[in-house]
């Protein structure tokens, strides 16, 4: 529903329109013969509109501004193969922009798409925190995030909403994971009220291994076989974003 509102949207914004163009080369570019150069051009032509628009008063209330942000950021993810390096410029200030616009995801006012550009930048923040273990760009002790993981989710195929629920669920218990190991600990903080809040993050994590989706499981398993060349154990899912969300529990766990 994203992919079809943005580019709807791309149609009456130039530098939404400039965003997804660099991040649609970029894409091609990686997976053929596609000239990386046309990326570079339309990512030039985005942040010089991009740059005088972040200045306006009304800024926060720009939801395609957000959304340019955050295809920007995914741009910038794919470019780390050309030169081996990750500068999150565009994390950075899709972060900002973030911060100073949504403090409850679930709130009943307020647009889809910046619910789905807020998710969307969060996991963005999760990933290089993990992969180098640094502390997150969201301070995530402000947001009211409700996680109600002790309700098992109801009949054999869940809807859309239902799965992404749960998924948003995981991500963000990983996000405390990653603020508990990486960031600085609170001066009040004693070895028991660690060993407190860690076996709380675990439990939280058990319990949506035993109540999520049951659309989540996966509807194919094979053992490693290292005489047939399988090295490794092979899982199967309904649904890509089953397989994604089902990783991101096991990295809390190891």
């Amino acid at each position: 529903m994203g992919a079809i509102t943005v580019t709807h949207l791309a149609r009456c914004s130039p530098i939404l329109s400039k965003a997804v163009s660099a991040l649609a080369a970029r894409h091609l570019s990686c997976i053929g013969s596609y000239n990386s150069s046309t990326a570079d051009d339309y990512h030039k032509q985005c942040i010089e509109l991009l740059i005088p628009a972040l200045n306006e008063p009304n800024v926060a209330a720009d939801d395609t501004l957000l959304a340019a942000l955050v295809l920007l950021r995914l741009y910038e993810h794919l470019n780390v193969s050309d030169n081996g390096k990750d500068y999150e410029h565009h994390l950075s200030g899709v972060s900002a922009l973030v911060t100073s616009t949504i403090r409850n995801p679930w709130t009943a006012s307020g647009s889809g798409l910046r619910w789905a550009s807020f998710w969307c930048c969060f996991r963005q923040s999760v990933y290089p925190a993990c992969l180098h273990r640094q502390p997150l760009q969201f301070d995530i002790s402000g947001y009211k995030i409700e996680v109600n993981l002790s309700t098992p989710a109801p009949g054999v195929m869940a809807t859309v909403e239902e799965e992404s629920e749960w998924c948003h669920w995981i991500t963000w218990i990983l996000a405390q994971v990653v603020d508990f190991c990486f960031s600085m600990p609170s001066r009040d903080m004693t070895m028991l009220k660690e060993g407190q809040a860690w076996n709380s993050l675990l439990q939280a994590v058990e319990t949506w291994e035993v109540n999520k989706p049951k659309s989540f499981l996966p509807v194919a398993y094979n053992e490693r076989n290292p005489n047939r060349g399988r090295w490794f154990p092979e899982i199967a899912f309904g649904s890509e974003w089953h397989g994604m969300y089902d990783g991101f529990a096991d990295q809390v766990t190891t």
